[in-house]
């Protein structure tokens, strides 16, 4: 979903990648792969496309007409892929590893690790300043992105697989399965000073 322009992008098993003008109701244009795409992410401007395969992860840059090549990461295979609420950053994932990557000069900035298991979803709070990642085994961490650390204890929910992880403006967590949906509130700890 992107937030400046009316477009949804798609990914089906035939490998085909289809971008939707919701409030025209209509697909703009398809593209058909010769491998099949693992992950999607739209830049919130809606001129690039991030597409994860199993050879790699590769941007794109969205014309009127179709896309166009922009450039390759060396991320293999690329499970989940999500850009920043800014779009200046995005992060992919490596089985148990997180990329962070600056989308203008397409530096890796930082390298997430902690997780033991395959990550299942990924969000970025509203300031871009954290990273929620789920695994699955019912591991959830939140990342400081500028520090690379972990900043909330483990989150551990044994016989629980997060199939998504969001953040909102109030710290809310939801981590959702099949079967039930497992809410967290984070609290941060304030210190208090006497006046």
């Amino acid at each position: 979903l992107c937030t400046q322009k009316a477009f949804v992008v798609t990914g089906s098993a035939d490998r085909m990648l289809r971008v939707w003008n919701f409030m025209k109701r209509r697909a703009e244009f398809t593209h058909t792969f010769d491998e099949e795409i693992l992950s999607l992410a739209l830049h919130p401007s809606g001129l690039r496309l991030l597409v994860g395969f199993r050879t790699g992860l590769r941007m794109y840059n969205m014309l009127a007409e179709g896309i166009h090549p922009c450039t390759e990461f060396p991320v293999k295979p690329c499970n989940q892929v999500r850009f920043s609420t800014g779009g200046h950053m995005f992060a992919a994932v490596v089985a148990h590893r997180v990329l962070i990557f600056n989308s203008y000069d397409f530096t890796c900035v930082a390298q997430l690790s902690g997780h033991t298991v395959m990550i299942r979803s990924i969000s970025w709070s509203s300031n871009d300043q954290y990273l929620t990642t789920a695994d699955l085994n019912g591991v959830a961490y939140t990342w400081q992105i500028a520090n690379q650390e972990r900043i909330d204890t483990d989150d551990v929910r044994k016989g629980v697989s997060y199939s998504t992880v969001a953040v909102s403006y109030t710290h809310l967590r939801a981590h959702e399965t099949p079967e039930h949906l497992v809410c967290r509130l984070l609290l941060e700890k304030k210190k208090t000073t006497n006046t």
